[in-house]
């Protein structure tokens, strides 16, 4: 028979958008949700934070021959 109270559960913690503590249950290792995991450290290796780089440049020249293409059919 339930007796309607909630199981005792760790829940994640972390902050969410209106400030309060977000109420999901911990899935991931590092004792946060599985929307809260946690933000990457970033490329480590010189190769690595080259890649990025041009990644990112490639990025924004996507986009901004996005905005001229938009721009001139208007």
């Amino acid at each position: 028979m339930r007796n309607g109270r909630k199981k005792l559960r760790e829940i994640c913690g972390a902050k969410n958008r209106k400030g309060l503590p977000c109420q999901c249950k911990l899935l991931l290792k590092g004792g946060k949700c599985k929307f809260h995991g946690g933000m990457s450290t970033g490329a480590k290796t010189l190769e690595g934070k080259e890649r990025s780089i041009a990644a990112l440049r490639n990025g924004w020249a996507k986009w901004r021959l996005k905005v001229i293409e938009k721009a001139s059919t208007s």
